[in-house]
C-alpha cells in the first residue's frame, strides 16, 4: 500500500512539474502560475500546494530537475573521443528539443536564467548546481572528465561560450527547416571550436565608449533606466522589481509611477535605449574601422568590454521572457537589426577574404551571444578584468580550441 502511495505521489508530481515546466518555458517565472498548473493537469489550486507550497518552490523544482537532465546528458557525451563530437552531441539534443517542441512533439526546455529572479536560498542552491553543471562541460571540452582538479579559467570561458550557444539555439532556429538542422549545427560547431577569423585579429586596440546620457537634478528617469538594466542583468525581469529599483536609488515607490506608468513600460523603454545604444556602437565601429573585420572587431571589443564594466550595460536578452508577448515580440523584432549589421559586414569580410567563409547569419547570431552573455563572464571567473575581456573575444572570434587542455587537442 504504501508503495502504491508513493508511486502515485511520484507520478503526480512529475506531472506538476512538466505542466510547470511548460508554462516556465513559455512565460518565464513572472507568468508561473499554481492555479494554471494545478487546471493543467485537472487539480485543485489547494491540492496542488501539498506538493510546492508556493511559485517559487516549484519554479526552483523545475529549474533544479533540468540542470540535473544538463548534467547527467553531459556526462554521457563526455564519452565520446574528440570535442567536435562532444560539442556537436550537445547542440544536437538541444535543437531536437527546439524542433520536436515546433511540431507539436515535446515540450521545450526551461531557461536557467530564471535562477536569478528567485528568492535568496533557491538561487544560491540552483546558482551552485548550475556553477558546478559549467565545470562539469569545462572538464569535458578538455577531455578531463571526473577529473578532481578544476577546470582553468579558460576552459571555464570556453565552457560559457558553449553553454550560452545551446541556450540561444531556439531563439534563432526557427529561421531554417529541421532538415537544414545537420548544416547549421556544423557550422555553429566549427565556429565555437575553430573561431570565424581567417588572419589575425585586433584584440587589444580601441575601445567605443556609448555616449551617456547627461544627468538631471534629483532622480531622474535615465537614473531609473540605469538602475532597472542593471537590475535586469543581474536578477532577470522579474527580480528587478520597483521596491529593489525605488531602494536604489533611495526614493519611495510614488516616485517611480511619477517616471513610469508600469514596470513593462519602463523594461520596454530599457530596451529601446539599450538597442540605440548598441546601434550607436556599430555605426561609430562602421565609421572608424579600417574595414568590415577590423568594424566587427572594434565593435566587439567595445561590445564585451561595456557588458564587462557592469555600470550600464546592454540589457539580458534572457529578460525577454518575463514580458508581455507583444512587446517581446516587438523586442525581438527589434534585436535583429543588431544581428543584421553583424551578418552585413561578416558577408562583406568573407568576400575580403578576412573572415573565414561560411554562412554570415550563423556567424552574427554567435557574435551577438558572445556579446550579450559576457555580462555574466567577471561575475563568474574571478580573474582581471582587462586580461579576460581580451581571452573572451579571442575566443568568440577565433574559437576555443585552442585555449582547451593538451589532453583535447590529443582526443581530436
Amino acid at each position: 500500500m504504501q508503495a502504491r502511495k508513493t508511486a502515485r505521489y511520484t507520478d503526480k508530481r512529475e506531472r506538476i512539474l512538466a505542466a510547470a515546466g511548460e508554462c516556465l518555458a513559455r512565460q518565464g517565472l513572472q507568468g508561473l502560475d499554481l492555479a494554471i498548473v494545478a487546471q493543467a493537469i485537472g487539480l485543485r489550486r489547494s491540492s496542488l500546494t501539498y506538493y510546492f507550497a508556493n511559485v517559487e518552490d516549484l519554479a526552483a523544482a523545475v529549474l533544479e530537475r533540468t540542470i540535473a537532465e544538463l548534467r547527467e546528458q553531459v556526462r554521457r557525451i563526455a564519452a565520446h573521443s574528440s570535442v567536435e563530437q562532444r560539442v556537436r552531441e550537445l547542440l544536437w539534443s538541444e535543437s531536437e528539443v527546439y524542433f520536436a517542441w515546433r511540431e507539436g512533439k515535446g515540450s521545450r526546455r526551461q531557461q536557467l536564467g530564471e535562477i536569478r529572479a528567485l528568492k535568496s536560498d533557491h538561487r544560491k542552491r540552483l546558482g551552485q548546481q548550475y556553477a558546478e553543471l559549467v565545470q562539469e562541460v569545462a572538464q569535458m571540452l578538455s577531455g578531463h572528465a571526473n577529473d578532481a582538479q578544476p577546470p582553468s579559467p579558460h576552459e571555464m570561458l570556453a565552457a560559457h561560450l558553449v553553454l550560452e550557444n545551446m541556450f540561444w539555439l531556439p531563439a534563432w532556429l526557427g529561421f531554417y527547416h529541421h532538415w537544414e538542422a545537420d548544416r547549421v549545427l556544423d557550422e555553429v560547431v566549427r565556429n565555437l571550436l575553430g573561431g570565424i577569423a581567417a588572419r589575425p585579429v585586433a584584440l587589444d586596440g580601441p575601445i567605443l565608449e556609448v555616449e551617456r546620457e547627461t544627468e538631471e537634478e534629483g532622480v531622474s528617469l535615465q537614473a531609473y533606466l540605469r538602475v532597472a538594466t542593471r537590475l535586469v542583468c543581474e536578477r532577470g525581469y522579474r527580480g528587478a522589481s520597483i521596491d529593489r529599483i525605488a531602494s536604489e536609488l533611495n526614493v519611495t515607490k510614488g516616485s517611480f509611477y511619477h517616471h513610469i506608468a508600469m514596470k513593462d513600460d519602463l523594461v520596454e523603454v530599457c530596451f529601446e535605449r539599450s538597442y540605440d545604444r548598441l546601434a550607436q556602437l556599430q555605426q561609430r565601429a562602421e565609421q572608424e574601422g579600417a574595414g568590415a573585420s577590423d568594424a566587427v572587431a572594434l565593435a566587439m571589443r567595445s561590445f564585451i568590454a561595456t557588458q564587462f564594466e557592469g555600470e550600464i550595460p546592454f540589457l539580458r536578452s534572457s529578460a525577454l521572457v518575463g514580458m508581455e508577448s507583444d512587446m517581446r515580440a516587438r523586442m525581438i523584432e527589434r534585436s535583429q537589426r543588431t544581428i543584421r549589421w553583424f551578418s552585413s559586414q561578416l558577408g562583406v569580410a568573407m568576400r575580403d577574404g578576412d573572415i573565414r567563409a561560411g554562412e554570415a547569419l550563423v556567424a552574427a547570431q554567435m557574435l551577438y551571444i558572445a556579446g550579450n552573455s559576457a555580462f555574466d563572464v567577471p561575475r563568474m571567473i574571478r580573474c582581471s578584468n582587462r586580461e579576460l575581456a581580451r581571452d573572451y573575444l579571442q575566443m568568440a572570434m577565433c574559437g576555443i580550441k585552442q585555449h582547451l587542455s593538451a589532453s583535447a587537442g590529443k582526443s581530436s
